[in-house]
């Protein structure tokens, strides 16, 4: 066991809710969060000090659900030596016979790498989204069927079920027609 927990990229961590005592955290904690496990060891509720202010509400309410009795999973913000990271909690109950729990555990991942690529990838998409929509061109997007599945707004005059239900070469004159041939694998103008 304290293999696995000592060599993993995560935090893995024990705590006891009446004595409110950590049992145990992984070295992972002291990278991920930037504090001492002595110094959690020794104020459990340190942990909440790198909580970005905003989330403190969200993981106070996910850990009393924990007390509870109740699993959970959710992602969060902290601030670390003044960098914002995201980090993924997810924590259980560790119940006696009865079901009342003795115990919370749980594993927490830092994110933030993730996090900032899916940021990048919305900024672009955006970005591309933009010139698109304000492009003086048409720009459409269809399937191998010919129905439309995009169309920026030079072309697109129609609601979107109307849309998405008009087939290419619906749209277009017989001389038009005429001028379209079709391979196995898409139109060709």
């Amino acid at each position: 066991f304290r293999q696995l927990a000592e060599n993993i990229q995560d935090v893995f961590w024990t705590y006891e809710r009446a004595i409110d005592k950590i049992l145990y955290v992984s070295p992972a904690y002291e990278r991920v969060f930037g504090q001492s496990s002595a110094a959690l060891y020794e104020h459990p509720s340190s942990i909440f000090d790198v909580v970005y202010p905003d989330d403190k509400p969200l993981v106070a309410e996910k850990f009393t659900d924990i007390g509870q009795g109740h699993p959970v999973s959710f992602q969060c913000r902290i601030i670390v030596h003044e960098d914002l990271r995201w980090v993924w909690v997810r924590g259980f109950p560790v119940t006696d016979q009865r079901g009342e729990v003795l115990r919370m555990a749980g594993l927490i991942t830092d994110i933030t790498e993730s996090k900032r690529v899916e940021q990048a990838l919305k900024n672009h998409e955006s970005f591309l989204q933009s010139i698109v929509s304000s492009s003086p061109g048409s720009i459409i997007t269809m399937d191998l069927q010919g129905y439309f599945l995009y169309a920026n707004r030079r072309w697109a005059r129609q609601s979107e079920a109307e849309f998405r239900a008009t087939n290419f070469l619906d749209q277009i004159s017989e001389e038009q027609r005429e001028q379209v041939f079709f391979d196995d694998k898409f139109p060709q103008i």
